[in-house]
């Protein structure tokens, strides 16, 4: 989440609940244990700084649209309305 929020892409295996912050459009998900794929991503970044720094942006806006302080305090108010 602290890389998204400073505009860089992110590949990580999908473990834990990483699904839940990171999508295709903001770095790269990549099945466990597959090393292979996540060398091609990596080269792929290499060959590609456009989309490396599109994958960035697209991740700092979806740390301000879903996880900013306003909208977390926002979710956590609901519950004490419910």
């Amino acid at each position: 989440m602290e890389a998204l929020a400073h505009q860089k892409a992110v590949i990580s295996f999908d473990l834990g609940g990483v699904r839940e912050y990171l999508s295709n459009d903001c770095g790269a998900i990549i099945p466990p244990k597959d090393t292979t794929y996540a060398a091609k991503v990596i080269t792929n970044y290499y060959h590609n700084p456009a989309l490396l720094k599109e994958h960035g942006q697209n991740g700092y806006k979806t740390v301000q649209e879903k996880f900013s302080e306003e909208k977390f305090l926002e979710e956590f108010s609901k519950l004490f309305r419910e």
